[in-house]
């Protein structure tokens, strides 16, 4: 199961997805798993070229993303609203294989 994680205060933002989305029946290659990389590569190409955070880090590896940043402006904090739609409406559409926790 894959696990996004967002965490929002007045002062910092922490992102985090974490594992492989399961492969499904009958398909070939796994449109869960391409459509979380692309939400995940948007959210920080989106970051990184703004310009607008104070401060910026990200881990990232095979099957995990995490990013923490302070600051933002209407680009960032449109672009976080925008990969979160996403990934609600991925766990919609695949309950059983993608949670997505708000805290």
């Amino acid at each position: 199961m894959t696990v996004v994680m967002l965490e929002q205060d007045d002062r910092r933002c922490v992102f985090s997805v974490c594992g492989h989305a399961p492969r499904m029946a009958g398909m070939d290659g796994n449109p869960l798993c391409a459509a979380v990389s692309i939400l995940c590569q948007t959210l920080r190409q989106t970051i990184q070229q703004s310009g607008e955070c104070a401060e910026y880090a990200e881990a990232v590896g095979d099957g995990q993303t995490y990013c923490v940043f302070t600051g933002g402006g209407c680009q960032v904090n449109g672009a976080v609203g925008t990969v979160l739609t996403g990934f609600m409406l991925l766990q919609s559409k695949y309950p059983d294989k993608i949670a997505v926790l708000i805290k």
